[in-house]
């Protein structure tokens, strides 16, 4: 897995989305299979993300490992 960050420019302005992506091989061609969009986050918690994805020790506190929804 790893953090895809893609801009897109319409016009004037430049939309960014950032993606939790996984690759794989299908029929011996590379494909990208989107995980979770996490645009909306702070740039610090991406941060922290991509930190983790490409397996640095990452420090957390408590509050930021609060559930706030699930299925």
């Amino acid at each position: 897995m790893y953090v895809e960050e893609i801009k897109n420019k319409q016009g004037k302005k430049v939309y960014r989305t950032v993606l939790i992506r996984e690759s794989y091989k299908e029929k011996g061609k590379v494909k990208h299979r989107t995980i979770a969009n996490i645009s909306r986050l702070p740039a610090s918690k991406i941060a922290q993300i991509k930190a983790v994805l490409y397996g640095e020790k990452v420090f957390l506190s408590e509050e930021e490992f609060k559930t706030s929804n699930s299925r």
